[in-house]
């Protein structure tokens, strides 16, 4: 795949023709293969036109250095001109990656039934929701998880009384089902006939076995779905908006996944920034964007910082 932050330099990260070729040379050169069963395109990239992104990935299956194509984390709209673009060409989309969990519907909602009748299959990462979803956090925060460590894609912030109290929910739910809160998850995710797979981590071979057993029970009743449903209300609402340009400064484009509590908890906003550090300035603009989608009034504070050397994330509390 390629997209992301792999080098320093201009086209060290893009969906450039330029960097997905150079990426899957070099991928090809570490791995020691002679051709990737699938290549992916792990973000749109609003500074490329569509175009360029999509001729590079037929050219790579043209080359031989790729059988299959696929794109990541697409908005719908751009999603639907990959696809079109694509067939043309009939170099199809194989495989479409979206996060998806119970934590985490906007993807179900805006994207799988284009990439259904795109006849692209659907990967979901993240659907244990960064362990959120293991039942690992219900007394605290463990010494050892991802929560606790300095930089990653979960910080203690995230952690918040209104996911575990979800997560609790959830939880009496699976017990009832016979099955533990992860596999319960996965089973939620891998429900949908639209979902081809999971990509998910596991820490021990038992512990990628239970999940595994996941697929033993995949069939919910209409009681429990109405119950999870219930339980989701309660939880952040999503907001993701292309910015575009502002004159003067370049805004890279696979910039913001905004997360906003439920106003029945409004505590706090979640500003993920898929940028280098020298952008976290930006979180502020994209902040007052989701405000104003959500029609909330309230200070903001900054409180938070860095996921990574190549991601950043903002947590911002909201006054009341």
């Amino acid at each position: 795949k390629a997209g992301h932050d792999m080098w320093p330099g201009v086209y060290g990260s893009g969906s450039s023709r330029k960097n997905l070729m150079a990426s899957c040379d070099q991928s090809l050169r570490r791995t020691g293969l002679d051709y990737f069963d699938v290549f992916y395109s792990h973000r749109y990239d609003s500074s490329t036109p569509i175009e360029e992104t999509m001729q590079a990935l037929i050219d790579i299956v043209h080359q031989g250095k790729a059988l299959y194509v696929g794109i990541s984390k697409y908005p719908a709209d751009k999603q639907q001109e990959a696809y079109d673009y694509l067939n043309r060409a009939h170099v199809p989309c194989l495989l479409s990656q979206y996060r998806c969990s119970l934590f985490d519907l906007k993807a179900k909602k805006d994207n799988f039934q284009i990439a259904a009748a795109g006849g692209s299959g659907i990967i979901c990462f993240s659907p244990l929701a960064q362990g959120l979803l293991t039942g690992k956090y219900s007394n605290g925060i463990p010494t050892d998880s991802r929560a606790a460590k300095a930089s990653g894609f979960l910080q203690v912030s995230q952690v918040t009384e209104e996911r575990v109290f979800a997560a609790k929910k959830l939880d009496e739910i699976a017990k009832n089902r016979g099955q533990s809160l992860a596999q319960m998850a996965l089973a939620w995710v891998l429900n949908d006939d639209r979902v081809t797979s999971v990509i998910l981590g596991t820490s021990s071979v038992k512990q990628l076995e239970s999940n595994i057993e996941a697929i033993e029970n995949m069939n919910f009743s209409s009681e429990e779905l109405i119950f999870i449903d219930e339980i989701d209300v309660l939880l952040p609402v999503h907001v993701e908006r292309d910015l575009g340009c502002a004159e003067g400064f370049v805004l890279p484009d696979h910039v913001l996944n905004v997360a906003c509590l439920h106003p029945e908890f409004a505590s706090e906003i979640d500003v993920e920034l898929d940028v280098g550090t020298e952008n976290l300035g930006v979180a502020f603009l994209i902040v007052l964007v989701a405000l104003c989608c959500i029609e909330v009034n309230q200070s903001l504070q900054l409180h938070a910082v860095l996921h990574s050397e190549f991601h950043s994330v903002c947590h911002l509390s909201l006054g009341r």
